[in-house]
């Protein structure tokens, strides 16, 4: 029994690490990047992406994470685009970001909470996140 939760723990330390080291995570910004770009590919599809944040601090950081990302010289001038939304914008703002979503205008979109976009993407059979 010890084993199994010195094994939760030590996955919380690593889930934790992802979620607070810079460095890590612009390395899975950037995996999560060239995954993006492989299946466009490879599919001929333009897939989207969809990162979860803890709160609206951390979807803000999250955008300038992946912003920071898209100027480096291997992503430069592909003309790779994030947004986010959460609950604490306008009804306006979170439609217009939906809709460039939809529209294929943003290559990852940030979020605050996993259901409400989830569900809308679904709803709406958006096959391409």
């Amino acid at each position: 029994m010890g084993t199994s939760l010195e094994a939760m723990a030590e996955r919380r330390n690593v889930q934790e690490a992802a979620r607070t080291d810079l460095d890590a995570r612009q390395s899975v910004m950037r995996h999560g990047t060239d995954l993006l770009l492989m299946l466009r590919r490879q599919t001929g599809i333009c897939h989207q992406a969809i990162a979860q944040a803890k709160d609206i601090e951390d979807a803000e950081l999250l955008v300038e994470g992946w912003r920071c990302v898209f100027e480096e010289e291997a992503y430069a001038g592909m003309g790779l685009t994030v947004d986010l939304t959460h609950s604490g914008m306008g009804k306006s703002d979170q439609r217009d970001v939906m809709e460039a979503l939809k529209a294929g205008k943003l290559d990852v979109i940030v979020q605050v909470g996993g259901v409400p976009l989830m569900g809308r993407c679904i709803e709406t059979d958006h096959g391409k996140l």
